[in-house]
């Protein structure tokens, strides 16, 4: 803006300077009928055949001027001036031209960084995208790695039933998923051979029946329940990975959208201000090139003016002759000529006013336009920024959220180590009591049959054991039944929980 108003009032300092030297001019070829000349022998005084003397031009009766020397002088000091102040306002336009190239090349450079930011967001989101599908696929691993396991103790449940029908002695195990009252979908894998009362043994010494249906149905229970759990958490997490990726695809093609528009406007505001510019350079240069025409020919007429005053001077000098009579006549002619002369100059100025009130109108109306371009120009730069830190905020508030659920995943997984190693050292622990319950039971039992053997053998010891033996199995199978039906209860008791 400062370049086109520093370049506005040149111009305008140009033509005010310009119409002052045509005022001036004008206004000598006013008074140039009160001019008299002191000798005028060698003008052309013969009449024509019709009896009316010869007209001089305007150049033969400007030659009888006569200025004064201080004139001469101050023409000559103003056209140094001028000449100084021309090669100044040349080297001037050349300065803000070389500048506004330099400007735009800055701008163009800008826009292109402006890319290439637009270009690294997008593959930042698109790396988001398949970090996010990288965890997905992780979770499906994890999930899969858990069907391998059911599936590899199902196999070994059923390897050690055929040993079992085939004869072969092997350690009595069972495996049992505990789930977690602490955290529910958790689940282990126990290996137990007793439950009794509060150490919560198994004894799987019986033949299968209604204890393994009802094992059974508690571990189909368990494995449905871990799986439902498994199902809704993996649901939520791709319904809200959807949504973000949603929201995530709007926001960019909205964005993109906009930033097209305000991009091909400002182009285009940027195109008419160039065009402009070069324009209104175009112009003030030809009004200074005007204006040097218009001094070089003023220098001209000032040097035949001066050169011609120093030839009136010699030849006053050498000819000394007074001739009133003819000097009345030459006098009359000449003032016929300058009124001829003087309308011609007052047609040229009148013409030159109007060329001026154009260039002056031409220059306005260019004015007007640079400013409304600007204005324009200004207005969509506002409307960038404003949708600019739109963008930003909401993706500020999307990475807010991200690293929010991040934080949270990674607790979780935290909370999810602890609690294994909390449930290995359980595991631990009850294995050991087992071991030692079974210790404790088989010496009792080898104490039992001791005392036995040393008492006198009665006449009903056998039906005795056996009595004992079945009192000792009824007890222990309902003890079993208690705790799978324990165990159902708790089941139910969760899945209501996760139905609240």
């Amino acid at each position: 803006m400062e370049y086109f108003n520093i370049e506005i009032d040149m111009n305008k300092s140009a033509l005010s300077s310009f119409a002052k030297s045509l005022r001036f001019a004008d206004s000598l070829v006013e008074n140039s009928e009160d001019v008299t000349f002191n000798d005028c022998s060698s003008l052309n005084l013969d009449d024509d055949d019709d009896g009316s003397p010869d007209i001089p031009d305007v150049n033969e009766r400007l030659a009888y001027l006569k200025p004064s020397r201080q004139l001469l002088e101050f023409y000559r000091k103003k056209f140094a001036e001028q000449d100084c102040e021309h090669a100044s306002l040349v080297d001037m336009l050349e300065g803000y031209k070389h500048t506004y190239a330099k400007q735009h090349g800055i701008e163009w450079n800008l826009r292109q960084r402006e890319e290439e930011i637009s270009e690294l967001q997008k593959a930042l989101s698109e790396i988001q995208v398949s970090l996010f599908q990288e965890r997905e696929q992780v979770l499906r691993l994890y999930a899969e790695n858990d069907r391998y396991k059911i599936k590899d103790l199902s196999s070994r449940r059923v390897i050690k039933q055929l040993l079992e029908e085939g004869g072969h002695k092997i350690e009595e195990e069972s495996t049992n998923f505990v789930p977690d009252l602490r955290k529910k979908g958790r689940a282990t894998t126990v290996t137990k051979s007793r439950k009794l009362d509060n150490y919560q043994l198994v004894v799987n010494s019986q033949p299968p029946g209604e204890d393994d249906r009802v094992a059974r149905e508690a571990l189909h229970s368990q494995i449905e329940n871990l799986q439902e759990k498994l199902e809704s958490r993996t649901r939520d997490f791709k319904e809200l990975i959807e949504s973000k990726l949603q929201e995530r695809q709007k926001l960019s093609e909205e964005y993109y959208y906009l930033s097209e528009k305000d991009m091909d406007k400002v182009k285009t505001a940027t195109e008419k201000l160039y065009k402009t510019q070069e324009l209104l350079y175009l112009s003030a240069e030809d009004i200074l090139s005007l204006r040097q025409q218009a001094r070089a020919q003023e220098r001209e007429w000032m040097v035949q003016k001066d050169k011609l005053l120093r030839e009136l001077d010699s030849v006053k000098e050498r000819l000394h002759i007074d001739q009133p009579t003819q000097t009345k006549k030459v006098v009359l002619n000449v003032s016929n000529k300058d009124a001829d002369a003087s309308h011609r100059q007052q047609q040229e100025l009148q013409k030159l006013r109007e060329d001026v009130a154009y260039a002056q109108h031409f220059q306005e109306m260019y004015r007007e336009q640079v400013i409304s371009l600007e204005d324009d120009l200004a207005r969509l730069r506002e409307q960038d920024d404003l949708k600019s830190d739109d963008f930003n905020d909401k993706v500020g508030k999307i990475g807010q959220r991200y690293k929010i659920m991040k934080t949270r995943f990674e607790d979780l997984e935290k909370r999810r180590n602890l609690e294994v190693e909390g449930f290995k050292n359980d595991i631990k622990a009850l294995r050991k009591r087992l071991k030692d319950m079974q210790q404790q039971l088989f010496k009792v039992t080898l104490s039992k049959a001791e005392s036995l053997l040393d008492e006198s053998r009665p006449p009903d010891l056998d039906l005795a054991v056996l009595k004992n033996i079945r009192s000792t199995a009824k007890h222990n199978t309902k003890i079993k039944g208690g705790l799978n039906n324990l165990k159902l209860r708790i089941h139910e008791l969760e899945k209501l929980s996760q139905g609240y």
